[in-house]
């Protein structure tokens, strides 16, 4: 096995059981506005048993969690938090008062880019580009169902890729999914029409508060792909871990880095194959407007067992991209139009169907709802 596949194994394997422990029961991942309320009041009683005098001065007379008026108790809770007190106490609104406040608190001190996963009995339904649910809302992972004009090595062609992804939580940390895939390609040199299954487990970890610490998402799946258009097929495990901390995620920059490991096993022109790649990607965004977004991804990738026959990759990747939103990101809405146009650098082990150089003009919607399973 290659060194630095072997390196890369080991690192991920020797984090994750040093990951600080989260706390379950975070206030901010509460979807019900009275259930979170409630649980900042609980939280506050707790913190409030002894109050020392300096708290006292500084909250006033009584403790935040004493005032009976909704409005005041709110104006109380992000009087706390400083420097954003004129924002929120400004809002007339108790829900956007509400909202205010669950920002100053994380939840929406990283935008929509943090999703977190829905709580037990409820189940969270995807229509995007490939098979597996969104995490952090990046290039990797939240790429839309996408009608494609591209021209690869000289040949113009057109493509389109849709995946129904279903996502079940059995408790704060852990869910299911189950996904199923098309894929369409009409070219001169070669056609495809795939279709593909994946199911997999996602665990994720982060800190009571978002502002702070390190969040972490692991996924692991296998999946099977049958092409029709040459009677190919494939088998895949594999295991992507992301990661980070919630200011890289937070302002008009925003960075998420991947590692990952991937096997494949399958039948292409009669002839049998087996591939495992170690591979490190890094993808960065930077929001020009409400509407406009650039983006770009970076890595390595590293075939570190391949079959006889299988040529061995080994090298570097990436893209550069710009996004238009066709829609209002602060109404949050389930349906998300965009228009992007992308330039492919390297093979992506996220995305095998976008090779070396690569450009391409992409209509993509994504769709993303969490539903209550009751």
């Amino acid at each position: 096995m290659n060194r630095k596949a072997v390196v890369m194994v080991f690192f991920m394997l020797f984090l994750l059981p040093f990951v600080p422990e989260a706390n379950a029961n975070s206030c901010f991942e509460l979807k019900d506005d009275v259930a979170r309320l409630q649980c900042y009041d609980e939280k506050a009683k707790a913190e409030s048993a002894a109050p020392q005098a300096a708290d006292i001065a500084q909250r006033g007379s009584k403790p935040c969690f004493l005032d009976e008026d909704d409005d005041g108790r709110l104006a109380c809770y992000v009087q706390q938090q400083g420097a954003a007190e004129h924002e929120c106490i400004r809002k007339k609104d108790a829900n956007v008062i509400l909202d205010c406040f669950d920002g100053l608190a994380g939840r929406a001190s990283v935008d929509d880019r943090f999703v977190l996963l829905p709580k037990p009995s409820e189940s969270r339904v995807m229509i995007k580009s490939d098979a597996k649910p969104i995490t952090v809302m990046g290039e990797f992972d939240a790429k839309p169902a996408e009608l494609s004009i591209a021209r690869r090595d000289g040949e113009h062609f057109v493509d389109a890729k849709v995946a129904l992804v279903w996502q079940r939580s059995m408790s704060q940390e852990w869910s299911w999914f189950g996904a199923g895939a098309w894929t369409r390609t009409d070219k001169a040199s070669g056609r495809k029409d795939a279709r593909g299954m994946e199911t997999g487990l996602q665990w994720t970890r982060q800190n009571d508060s978002v502002k702070e610490g390190w969040w972490h998402v692991v996924t692991g799946s296998v999946s099977h792909e049958k092409n029709i258009a040459d009677d190919s097929d494939a088998t895949g495990l594999g295991l992507i871990w992301e990661f980070g901390r919630p200011s890289w995620l937070s302002g008009r920059w925003e960075f998420v880095p991947v590692l990952g490991l991937q096997s494949e096993r399958g039948e292409k022109g009669g002839n049998d194959y087996d591939v495992s790649t170690a591979y490190a990607i890094g993808g960065a965004s930077w929001k020009r407007s409400d509407t406009v977004e650039l983006f770009l991804t970076g890595g390595y990738l590293d075939d570190f067992d391949v079959s006889s026959g299988v040529i061995e990759r080994d090298g570097d990747f990436g893209s550069i991209g710009l996004k238009y939103l066709l829609y209002d990101k602060a109404e949050k809405p389930a349906l998300k139009p965009e228009i992007r146009l992308v330039r492919y650098f390297g093979v992506n082990p996220l995305d095998p169907d976008a090779p070396v150089n690569e450009t391409r003009l992409t209509l993509g919607v994504l769709f993303d709802s969490i539903r209550s399973g009751k």
